[in-house]
């Protein structure tokens, strides 16, 4: 729990922290130049030792890990077979899929989800919209008829719903889910943009900054291990977690960002060893962007093998592309 601690303190400062690194997206098409100065420079040896643990402190922490969290685990799946009041089940199956501890409950969560397809959700808008959301975004038969009964004769949103925002949330976060040619669902994200926007400037700023994030981005098109760090967080402040989720959220991030470390000391390694940079100065050196990509892309813990091979495949598509662009420069 204590680098849980730490890494909240100290992201900035952490210089193997996979999270504390640019997004992709800060680089567009450059032309190759001093831009693509290496980020490991002179202390590439002094970043792989940092990753690189004692194996002794890692077994003894990770042993301690281990044990405590099968208790942790156990604890929740007991909460599981706990939650037979519809609103309570959708709304634990979420908090464990934000807080990216879905993979440690399959089973569970399948079963839920599976009843959740004979419920009725007719009692009130927020339990219809989640109920809608978590069955669509993990694959399960839905229908967007369900919000038909929210609406009036004109096919618009009833404005009465407007008063509880985080009605509104539950409904523009399942709007996002939309097929094409879903028109309840084209009509519920510009109605609920719209009563979100104006309601900001009447909110709480802590409120106003979650709204904002939802507007800007949906839930299920985030990167999965940044959501959970922000997640543990958000949660914690809640009135009443879940002692046990939030224990295992915090040793599950634990565990999952000393995987990363370990997956990154083996890519600078591999990297290192091949010296394509060294032999072209003018190509990105850009290990560690492409392996947060990977880690976007791949944010299962299991998937480690596919993130470490993904990451070299782009970095190595980053050279090829630099070598390509400097030849049409040249011609």
């Amino acid at each position: 729990m204590a680098s849980f601690v730490a890494s909240s303190l100290q992201v900035s400062s952490s210089p193997c922290s996979w999270r504390t690194r640019p997004s992709p997206c800060t680089r567009c098409h450059l032309s190759p130049s001093s831009s693509s100065k290496p980020l490991l420079g002179s202390h590439d040896y002094s970043l792989l030792k940092s990753l690189t643990l004692s194996p002794h402190a890692v077994n003894s922490e990770a042993d301690s890990s281990t044990r405590r969290m099968k208790e942790v685990k156990e604890r929740t799946r007991e909460a599981f077979y706990r939650a037979w009041d519809s609103r309570a089940a959708m709304e634990m199956v979420d908090t464990v899929e934000r807080l990216g501890l879905s993979y440690h409950f399959e089973g569970e969560i399948n079963a839920l989800l599976q009843r959740f397809c004979d419920w009725n959700a007719s009692e009130d808008l927020f339990t219809t919209a989640l109920r809608f959301r978590l069955l669509r975004q993990n694959g399960f038969p839905t229908h967007s008829d369900v919000f038909g009964k929210f609406m009036d004769k004109n096919g618009k949103f009833k404005e009465s719903l407007t008063e509880d925002i985080w009605v509104m949330l539950s409904l523009h976060e399942a709007s996002h889910l939309g097929a094409k040619n879903e028109e309840v669902l084209a009509e519920a994200k510009e109605f609920t943009r719209i009563h979100l926007i104006q309601s900001m400037p009447h909110m709480e700023p802590h409120f106003s900054s979650h709204v904002g994030r939802a507007l800007e981005l949906p839930r299920h098109l985030r990167m999965a291990r940044l959501e959970a760090r922000n997640y543990i967080d958000e949660y914690s402040r809640e009135s009443n977690p879940n002692s046990a989720l939030l224990e295992l959220a915090k040793l599950d991030f634990d565990m999952v960002q000393s995987l990363h470390q370990k997956e990154l000391a083996e890519i600078v390694r591999w990297w290192k060893q091949l010296g394509l940079v060294d032999k072209l100065d003018f190509a990105r050196d850009r290990p560690m962007e492409c392996f947060l990509w990977a880690v976007g892309i791949f944010p299962d813990p299991r998937h480690s093998s596919c993130r470490i091979e993904l990451t070299k495949a782009i970095a190595i598509l980053l050279v090829i592309d630099d070598i390509s662009l400097l030849s049409s420069l040249m011609q």
